[in-house]
């Protein structure tokens, strides 16, 4: 894949930070396949993201059950998850993630990332491992899902 242009313009689920820097632009860098499916995308954002995640919760057994059943994100995230250099620790906030990466996917399974595509609504998920850029296939524990934005593609 030539790399593309492309602008994450409306969310329709996620975090209000990634709501509050739409239109996001990024660059489509290549393919990945996954355990599930062949055709996860690496994005690198034109300027990162900061995830200021919520801590870890306790969570109800009947919500666990939902979770799995519906691969939810689980509430909180621990920010062990992310690789040290992507993490900042200010002193008068919690801790953060600076986010240069996302790994996409089409939310309808079979639908192709293309030139040209439109309006096309895709999974979201931060790159909170910095090893997972030079990966060779999607790692789920590298990655948080974040949101359901629409992408499309910006013309040369």
């Amino acid at each position: 894949m030539s790399s593309a242009r492309i602008v994450f313009d409306e969310m329709d689920t996620g975090p209000e930070h990634f709501a509050a820097r739409l239109p996001l632009p990024g660059e489509l860098i290549r393919f990945l396949p996954g355990d599930d499916r062949p055709d996860y995308c690496l994005v690198k954002l034109d300027q990162p993201l900061l995830f200021v995640p919520e801590p870890p919760q306790e969570i109800p057994d009947w919500l666990k059950e939902r979770i799995a059943v519906n691969a939810w994100p689980t509430p909180g995230f621990d920010i062990g998850r992310a690789s040290p250099d992507l993490v900042v620790r200010p002193p008068d906030r919690p801790p953060a993630v600076w986010v240069h990466g996302l790994i996409i996917c089409a939310r309808m399974v079979g639908t192709q990332l293309s030139p040209t595509m439109r309006d096309l609504w895709v999974n979201v998920a931060y790159i909170i491992d910095s090893s997972q850029f030079g990966a060779d296939r999607v790692d789920f524990e590298k990655n948080y899902p974040a949101a359901i934005a629409r992408i499309n593609l910006v013309e040369p």
